[in-house]
């Protein structure tokens, strides 16, 4: 029998009995656990109904919205598959971003914040440098993409949108992989999650990945992958490289901001990482035989939620 520490007797019987194949989020329960969440924790989340052509609608949700308005954004992309894949962004006056690395494509053609397309790392074996792929998801478990959004959604946006401000960045940057003949340079968009949603996550690489990048110091940190090396390079050293960029392009703006940052990184660092370590503990809590059931266990709860206090019947609880 799988015993564990510090857990509530919820938490202990579905880790001893349900070792769930979890069951999707329907378009019912998702719809009431948006209303629900944006009642309890005034927050404003927006559930697209589009198949496509989602860029117009995004534009439109921002132009309506305060400069210090969060809006945080839910669409499904179906793309010939069963069960769709549900996207989240958040929403600002002037920014798109995505809290969550999915491989995968985006389906949206208008820029965006976040770590898939702005990371630059080294596969050892293939010696591919540069690549520009993140290595990792954090999702595991088929079909509960919807349940690992509405929580990274939830955690961003709640508390006047706290951790959004205080725990991740959000920032330019000039990358080294573009080559110094491109004219004009282009810059990338960089996300850099908050450490409390990291708790959901079903990989521990992905979470390790995103530690090195903050914590490392160097240039670059060895990392393994499902058996692969990676060198990932620091987000130290990534702010250096552009600041040296940018002061040889003379963008001023750029090269202030990205200054600014590096100075306090430091600090950020310090305060992330604690946040992270505290993180850990509810998610390390959550194991049977090396699989990590933090996030299919928050599905079956959220679920439940519907099914006995929102009055939504669930499919399958």
């Amino acid at each position: 029998m799988f015993t564990a520490k510090n857990l509530s007797p919820r938490k202990q019987t579905f880790l001893e009995s349900e070792k769930p194949n979890p069951s999707y989020l329907a378009d019912a329960e998702l719809s009431a656990l948006i209303t629900h969440y944006q009642t309890k924790l005034n927050i404003t989340i927006y559930l697209s109904h589009r198949t496509q052509g989602w860029e117009k609608e995004i534009q439109k949700l921002q132009l309506k919205l305060k400069p210090n308005e969060t809006l945080g954004y839910i669409y499904a992309v179906h793309a010939k598959i069963a069960v769709p894949h549900f996207d989240v962004l958040i929403l600002t006056r002037d920014k798109i971003i995505r809290p969550i690395q999915w491989n995968g494509r985006l389906f949206l053609s208008l820029p965006y914040f976040g770590l898939d397309e702005h990371l630059e790392v080294c596969d050892l074996e293939q010696e591919e440098k540069n690549s520009k792929k993140f290595p990792e998801t954090p999702q595991k478990t088929q079909r509960i993409c919807a349940t690992l959004g509405l929580l990274h959604l939830k955690e961003l946006l709640k508390n006047n949108a706290q951790q959004l401000k205080e725990f991740t960045l959000c920032f330019q940057y000039y990358p080294t992989w573009q080559d110094e003949e491109d004219e004009p340079r282009e810059l990338c968009q960089f996300f850099f999650p908050s450490p409390q949603p990291l708790r959901y996550s079903e990989v521990n690489s992905y979470n390790k990945i995103l530690v090195e990048i903050l914590m490392n110091t160097e240039a670059a940190e060895k990392v393994a992958v499902k058996g692969t090396s990676f060198w990932v390079r620091s987000l130290h050293k990534i702010l250096i490289d552009s600041i040296d960029i940018a002061k040889a392009l003379g963008d001023q703006h750029i090269l202030a901001d990205n200054q600014k940052l590096l100075a306090a990184l430091p600090e950020f660092r310090k305060k992330w990482h604690q946040e992270f370590l505290n993180a850990d503990q509810k998610r390390a809590a959550m194991y049977i035989q090396n699989i990590n059931f933090y996030l299919p266990y928050r599905n079956y709860k959220m679920r439940k939620k519907v099914f006995d206090t929102i009055g939504v019947p669930s499919h399958k609880v």
